[in-house]
């Protein structure tokens, strides 16, 4: 599965996927129109919510995922504004300001969760809850606002 973290800097993901049957790496992290998505949850959701942000340039990010993607019930969205505002979207769900500004999403959420509030940056969140959860994984992928 997945751990996302995201505060006003940047965004950090690990890189890990898996089915029952393979492990392999993917994106995680998209900058679209200078906004940070992360994604979380069915990557094929995922994917097809991404590309409809890429082609609809009419909207913003925040305003296509509020106004477009309801039926993404399977995927967590994580974002960081241009202005570095942080939002969260879980299954589909209008995006939400964080008021902490940070945020983290995926299996090892409440980990990065933790590790974000004692200071770490995302991309070391990321790093320490690799340590003990066994979905995230793989090279920890870190983008700048």
């Amino acid at each position: 599965m997945t751990t996302i973290a995201a505060d006003k800097t940047g965004m950090a993901a690990d890189s890990q996927a898996q089915t029952s049957d393979v492990k392999t790496s993917v994106q995680k992290i998209w900058r679209i129109r200078g906004w940070l998505i992360g994604v979380a949850g069915s990557y094929n959701e995922a994917l097809e919510v991404v590309e409809q942000l890429k082609r609809n340039t009419d909207l913003n990010p925040l305003e296509y995922l509020g106004e477009h993607v309801t039926r993404a019930k399977e995927t967590d969205f994580l974002i960081v504004s241009p202005s570095s505002k942080v939002y969260c979207s879980d299954g589909g769900g209008h995006p939400t300001p964080l008021m902490e500004g940070f945020g983290a999403i995926g299996t090892g959420a409440q980990g990065a969760m933790v590790a974000l509030h004692m200071g770490l940056s995302p991309a070391d969140a990321v790093r320490a809850v690799k340590k003990v959860d066994p979905s995230t994984g793989g090279r920890v992928v870190m983008r700048k606002i």
